[in-house]
């Protein structure tokens, strides 16, 4: 069994919601901009709250755009995709 401290150190929204701008960068390029939230659930691994949680960080800071269940990146999360820290 984990601890919290851990468990919570993954959850980091910032971490979480640079991964959706990664896969959404990746699955952009075959499809139009629009994500299903299933669509990212299934390619994370990630449960479905923590998607919608990550998603609605990545809104806030307007690397994305977050509409109940899909996800589509916006410019400034394909840079924060292109830039070293992510």
């Amino acid at each position: 069994m984990q601890d919290e401290p851990e468990e919570s150190e993954n959850l980091d929204p910032e971490q979480l919601a640079r991964q959706l701008c990664r896969e959404l960068a990746a699955l952009s390029e075959k499809r139009n901009g629009w994500v299903e939230i299933e669509t990212l659930v299934s390619r994370t691994g990630l449960p479905e709250d923590v998607v919608v949680a990550a998603a609605v960080y990545g809104h806030v800071r307007r690397w994305l755009t977050y509409a109940v269940h899909s996800v589509m990146l916006r410019e400034k999360g394909l840079s924060v995709v292109r830039s070293p820290l992510s």
